[in-house]
Formats: structure tokens, sequence, C-alpha cells
């Protein structure tokens, strides 16, 4: 499969739900902070919320996002045209453009640049090896609908005895060639997307787009991504 490339990664963002109904009651967004390689080094978020009528930029509510359950359970991934309407009905106007909805980040928190232990022996020369963290668990249905977007393979058994890829597939982002696996992360602490690019000649930049697209994709299913980190 072809991975399409944006030019401009637009914001993400989520419908805040009331822990009473699960009525809305406020829009998030979020933008990563991406390095050059694709990794991740920051995560700006903010929110509107009918208590407060007004933005708010929160650090602390950014991670609680991804550590807390009970505020990760309030949250659904939406794109922005589902966000303008829910905007629209709770404030009685018009969301912003996202560079005005950036002058909103005001409380940026830093991710750290460790890597992870390398599954394998490492990567034949000219390639990167990239992990897409992400919080949450899936539905069954989601977790379906996924495999079935990205065509994935199961695993043989023998190759993981532990149960926790859910399959493996391959396709291209520009030049370049990109396998990836869906993967659990212990007993329910998450789930992760693990990359490798085989550079082949073309602009380098093509690569952060690929994560993106890869990223979007599984937050459309309920996963909730926490970083990017590179292994090699």
């Amino acid at each position: 499969m072809t991975l399409p490339l944006h030019t401009a990664a637009p914001l993400d963002y989520y419908l805040l739900l009331r822990p009473a109904d699960d009525r809305v009651e406020g829009v998030v967004v979020e933008e990563f902070s991406v390095r050059e390689d694709g990794t991740v080094s920051g995560l700006d978020t903010a929110a509107w919320t009918i208590d407060t009528g007004g933005w708010w930029s929160s650090a602390d509510f950014g991670a609680a996002m991804r550590a807390d359950p009970a505020v990760r359970g309030r949250l659904r991934p939406v794109h922005r045209d589902a966000a303008v309407t829910a905007y629209r009905l709770l404030s009685g106007g018009a969301l912003d453009e996202e560079a005005v909805l950036r002058l909103n980040f005001l409380d940026h928190r830093r991710l750290p640049n460790a890597a992870p232990l390398s599954l394998n022996d490492g990567p034949e020369p000219g390639s990167r090896v990239y992990r897409i963290l992400f919080a949450g668990e899936p539905s069954a249905a989601a977790l379906d609908e996924l495999c079935q977007a990205w065509q994935l393979a199961p695993v043989d058994p023998a190759l993981d005895p532990l149960g926790r890829v859910v399959g493996r597939t391959q396709g291209t982002a520009g030049a370049h060639d990109v396998a990836w696996e869906l993967r659990r992360i212990g007993a329910g602490l998450g789930w992760a997307v693990d990359v490798t690019v085989r550079l082949r000649e073309g602009p380098a930049e093509t690569v952060p787009a690929a994560l993106y697209e890869l990223r979007q994709e599984a937050r459309a299913c309920g996963l909730l991504p926490v970083t990017v980190e590179r292994f090699a």
C-alpha cells in the first residue's frame, strides 16, 4: 500500500465528554513538535470547555490524557470538521483556523528522547527504525478496522510466543520502502507501531510525513498517540 503524504500536518482534534452522560462539553486540540527525522520532542495541548467559556492550555492535562484511563475515556478522536460542528453547537461561534488555534498553546510539554531497546539485532544499512507509542485500548471493532485498513498479515506464533504482535505489513512512502507492525506493549500498558524505513533515492522529508499518517490512522481507531521514538 502507498501511504499518503501531507505537506502540512493539521492539528489533532478530540471531543471532551462529560463523565456523567457522555454529552460533549468541550473540544481539545493538540500538536506534536517533530524533529527533522520524524521523532517527537514535545506536545502542546489546549482545550475549550463550556464551563470556562474560553481556551486554556495545559501540559498537565495532555499528560493526564495519556496516563489516566478516566480522563482518556472522556475523549473521542475526531477530524476537524466534527470539531467545527461541536464547537459551533456549544459556543454559537466558528472554530478559529489552525494558525489562530496555535496561539492558545502556552504550556509546552517537553518529551524525553530516550530510545527503547531494539527488537532485533539492528536494521540493515540505510534503514531507520521507529516506534510510535500509543495509550488506550481500542474496541474489537476498531482494532479489526485498523487491521483491515493496513492489510495486516498475522504473525507465526512461533515467532511471537507471547502473542503481542497483531500483524505486519509493508508499503511505500514516496520513494522509500516502509514496513510496520502493530503490537501490544506489556499487559494493558499500551500499543506500538514499529516502523522500518528503508531509504531509497528521494527526499528524506517524506519519512516524518509517513510516520504522521500511521499515527493518524491509529488515532482514528481510538489509540491515543504518546510519542515517536527512533531505535536506530
